[in-house]
């Protein structure tokens, strides 16, 4: 993962006579990771609640906007959107997710901008 560049985290955006004020946060996308067939069903019933515990920790911080699994069997398995000014603040904070540690979850961080006050309809 490169570090973002310098830019400020918000913007303001003027089209059409329209102003939004737009922001970045950080997208993590969870993988599946290499440690995948290591775990038998007590195991990862365990780890998930871990996992899941992990995620509404970071979100009662105010760290976690979104966050929710893909609906296939790709080797992307979910998301979480992180109101974090750059990847380097992110990063600790998913790498501290039980999958994540034991090797069921990996990740890719990226930058991302949406409207500040922007919502999900």
């Amino acid at each position: 993962m490169r570090a973002q560049s310098p830019e400020p985290r918000e913007f303001t955006m003027v089209s059409n006579g329209d102003t939004t004020v737009m922001k970045r946060y950080v997208m993590c996308i969870y993988l599946r990771g290499e440690k995948v067939a290591d775990f038998g069903k007590d195991a990862l019933a365990k780890f998930q609640t871990a996992h899941l515990n992990h995620i509404d920790s970071l979100a009662a911080k105010g760290h976690v906007l979104v966050a929710g699994p893909f609906d296939d069997d790709s080797n992307k398995r979910g998301i979480l959107i992180l109101d974090a000014g750059d990847i380097e603040a992110a990063k600790p904070w998913v790498e501290a997710d039980p999958m994540v540690k034991a090797g069921r979850l990996s990740f890719e961080l990226h930058p991302w901008w949406t409207a500040k006050q922007g919502s999900f309809r």
